[in-house]
């Protein structure tokens, strides 16, 4: 049997075929310069558009380490769950189909994990590719820090740049398939891991020199009104959630947020947070 790669790569797609073009181009670039083995795992969660087509290509050119799952399930946390199952690296990182990783990014994620045996899990600093983007979904700060709670993992972590050792997956299980994009709650499949990481006492940091580029192409202040109420009602789900089992932390977090949202002017944002805790409370 050959030696597990040092890093697999997990992405989710779903329609997406010219940005996930790039993004295996990007990738592909950051492995030219890696010398550990590495995987890439993509998971096609029910393209139509021609993403199959393009993997294809990508298998018969034998162009990355690439393995290709098909997931009909609708669901990013579904499609993840799905490339962990496959992942035979000893770290397993995530990306997203519209970022663009450094052409570092794998020598970095690996050289971040070696420096210390301490860290469990680490996510990276995400920026905008195109400056006329509305500045959503990155994560800019500056300095290394280590995660403590779960505001510092809100402001600091993110699923699209985010990498853990795989012992620490066999530790915190799987995404929430109830949580993320594609299920009725939207969004926080990605704070609901970091959340359990934590419960557990792994380690958690951010390192803002393992970078991507996040081209999600938003603009329109409408549908950033949009893709925030998704956020905030994901919350609103992971928090009822966690306070159902009783999680005093998460009761606090959740507490200090309905106090920011009344007494400023991101009052309607207090409706999307119920819903999203009504969807969990009501089972769904």
């Amino acid at each position: 049997m050959t030696s597990p790669p040092r890093i697999s790569v997990v992405i989710a797609t779903r329609n997406r075929r010219n940005s996930l073009a790039r993004c295996l181009a990007a990738l592909a670039s950051s492995g030219a310069g890696f010398a550990p083995s590495w995987q890439v795992i993509v998971v096609d969660n029910g393209s139509i558009d021609g993403t199959a087509d393009l993997l294809g290509q990508h298998v018969a050119q034998g162009d990355l380490p690439l393995d290709v799952i098909v997931e009909p399930t609708a669901g990013l946390a579904v499609a993840r769950n799905a490339g962990l199952v496959r992942a035979r690296g000893e770290i397993i990182a995530f990306t997203d189909d519209d970022c663009l990783v450094e052409p570092d990014w794998l020598t970095r994620i690996d050289a971040a994990y070696r420096a210390t045996e301490r860290t469990d899990g680490i996510g990276g600093w995400v920026g905008l590719h195109d400056p006329a983007d509305l500045p959503t979904s990155i994560r800019t700060a500056r300095d290394v820090a280590w995660i403590e709670d779960g505001t510092q993992a809100l402001t600091h972590l993110i699923g699209c740049n985010f990498s853990a050792r795989a012992a620490a997956f066999r530790r915190v299980g799987m995404f929430d398939p109830r949580l993320g994009a594609g299920s009725l709650a939207r969004s926080a499949e990605d704070l609901d891991l970091f959340h359990r990481m934590l419960r557990l006492g792994l380690r958690l940091r951010f390192d803002p020199s393992i970078r991507i580029l996040h081209a999600h192409g938003r603009r329109d202040p409408i549908t950033l009104c949009d893709l925030q109420d998704g956020y905030v009602m994901g919350r609103g789900a992971f928090y009822a959630k966690h306070i159902l089992a009783g999680d005093r932390g998460v009761l606090i977090q959740a507490m200090r947020e309905v106090f920011d949202l009344a007494r400023g002017d991101q009052r309607h944002f207090l409706k999307p947070l119920m819903r999203g805790a009504w969807l969990r409370l009501s089972g769904r």
